[in-house]
């Protein structure tokens, strides 16, 4: 009793006890009665429960903050204040409603809000404070942006994201192998012909937080070209090469061959000579090969050139011949794989009827006849891109036959010795 139990008017303070029994009988009694009796009376007071709040904790993402609250008052109503700058929607006295939380708020990284009863009767407003709490948004970086070579444009991704997860879009129409954080792109056809391509990586398993995205670039240069020049057709006897290469983008090329020829001068000049050894003019043909260097990040590139080896003319003038001095002239009978030749002679003599006649007949000169001998040449002609070849031989002319005899006079029936 407060001040004292004496006090008619005083005030009564019960004990946890008394609350929770639920009610509590005071009783007044007289004091200074003479020679009476004391009376008493009493007076029960009856307890009802206090108002129960209960407000729970809640965190929200700071890039997605509005929170739901979830207020409960065992008197059915309630308000809710904040210790922050935030805005309550539709509200402050609905039970669920949700909070808006203000720039301040955020960057503080929680704030406290208050859910009192309201509707209390007799009791005091009974209050609940739940924290707020704002966590981290997700963190992603897509990697740097990447140059890769159009013949060698596999795309190997880098990527980071603070959940442990993503997936990527991309611009062009390429396939993700797989599509992880740190997978593998191959661009498509449009994409290497286009020549840039962004990707977006897009974080996943956010939790409560709004996906975050990150940007990188990939630009596809052009890959290194090679032209090795036509194919051609050469003579085996006349068989050199003469190779005009050229390259883009790379920064030099080298020459190599299926067969065993040389090049001259060198294997690294563009503009170079290729000699044939003769397996290579036996077997008919090679193909050369002008390979890429200082290719960068592409991949070498190659071209081909085919050359093929027509067999030279084949020339044969015949046998050597002898004549007698005193029949002298000569039948020739010369051969050329082109059907065409042309005779000539280290002598003066003359041919018959022509000299491109390849049976043509040889009528030598007296100065012929008297040096005793003449090399004939048969050169063959319409030799396209060949050489021409040549084939010889040698009429030697002999002195006509002389008889010497002496006649002796016998007897008939004598004999001669």
């Amino acid at each position: 009793f407060s001040p004292s139990t004496t006090n008619l008017n005083t005030n009564y303070i019960p004990s946890p006890a008394d609350t929770t029994a639920g009610s509590v009988t005071i009783y007044l009694t007289t004091t200074g009665n003479g020679n009476c009796f004391p009376t008493i009376d009493s007076m029960v007071i009856n307890f009802t429960p206090a108002p129960l709040v209960n407000a729970p904790n809640v965190s929200v993402c700071r890039n997605n903050p509005i929170a739901n609250l979830l207020g409960y008052s065992s008197t059915g109503t309630g308000t809710w204040t904040t210790l922050g700058s935030g805005v309550f929607n539709p509200s402050t006295s609905v039970p669920n409603p949700t909070y808006t939380p203000s720039t301040a708020d955020t960057t503080a990284g929680s704030v406290m809000i208050i859910y009192t009863s309201t509707g209390n009767g007799g009791c005091n407003a009974v209050s609940d404070t739940l924290l707020l709490t704002f966590s981290s948004i997700p963190n992603v970086t897509a990697g740097t942006s990447q140059v890769v070579c159009a013949n060698n444009s596999s795309v190997t991704l880098s990527g980071t994201s603070s959940t442990s997860s993503g997936t990527w879009t991309s611009s062009g129409t390429g396939t993700f192998s797989p599509n992880t954080i740190n997978g593998n792109y191959l661009p498509s056809a449009a994409d290497i012909t286009g020549g840039v391509v962004s990707f977006t990586l897009t974080t996943t398993n956010n939790g409560g937080c709004n996906a975050v995205s990150d940007v990188m670039t990939l630009t596809i240069t052009p890959g290194p070209t090679s032209a090795a020049g036509a194919d051609q057709t050469l003579c085996a006897n006349n068989a050199n090469v003469a190779l005009s290469g050229s390259i883009t983008i790379a920064t030099g090329g080298v020459w190599s061959s299926s067969g065993t020829g040389t090049f001259t001068p060198s294997t690294t000049s563009l503009n170079t000579t290729y000699i044939p050894s003769s397996a290579d003019t036996t077997a008919g043909s090679v193909t050369l090969y002008l390979t890429t260097t200082g290719n960068g990040n592409c991949n070498p590139t190659l071209d081909t050139i085919l050359i093929n080896f027509t067999p030279a003319p084949l020339v044969n003038a015949g046998a050597n011949i002898f004549r007698c001095k005193s029949s002298p002239d000569a039948n020739l009978n010369g051969y050329s794989s082109t059907g065409t030749g042309t005779w000539s002679t280290t002598g003066t003599g003359a041919f018959n009827p022509n000299n491109s006649t390849l049976n043509a007949s040889y009528v030598p000169s007296t100065a012929d006849t008297l040096s005793g001998s003449v090399i004939l040449i048969l050169t063959s002609t319409n030799n396209g891109t060949c050489n021409e070849v040549i084939d010889t031989l040698v009429i030697t002319y002999q002195p006509k036959p002389i008889a010497n005899f002496l006649a002796i006079s016998k007897c008939v029936n004598a004999v001669t010795t």
